[in-house]
């Protein structure tokens, strides 16, 4: 498995699978980058599960109707989180995972700083 590096201020925060990559190319452009900061945004909140894979859900509202989607991950202690797929659900599926509390935040804004996220994810 090929994984894509980001970094930020020079600390890894995750990894992205080459076949995620592929997937957020294939989508419409708005979609994709919606997606994207959806999963940056989310980086440092998503739970920790030694060994697991976990899915969470997540939509992009930005569009007419709104586009639903999961994203599988794997995150564990003192390694960083890795993105490994995204798929396209319907809103059903979508509830399903909001009454799981498993969805993403939406960043409500693109241009909010880190430090700034933990308040914003309180509210």
């Amino acid at each position: 498995m090929a994984l894509q590096l980001r970094f930020l201020e020079g600390e890894v925060e995750y990894e992205v699978d080459d076949w995620f990559i592929s997937q957020l190319r294939e989508m419409p452009t708005d979609i994709g980058i919606d997606i994207a900061k959806q999963i940056d945004w989310n980086a440092d909140f998503l739970p920790m599960q030694s060994g697991w894979s976990q899915i969470f859900a997540g939509v992009v509202t930005k569009t007419n109707p709104p586009v639903y989607f999961t994203v599988e991950f794997v995150r564990q202690p003192e390694e960083n989180t890795i993105y490994l797929d995204l798929e396209f659900i319907d809103s059903d599926e979508y509830l399903d995972y909001y009454n799981l509390n498993k969805t993403l935040q939406s960043n409500g804004n693109s241009n909010t700083h880190k430090e700034d996220k933990a308040d914003l994810r309180r509210t």
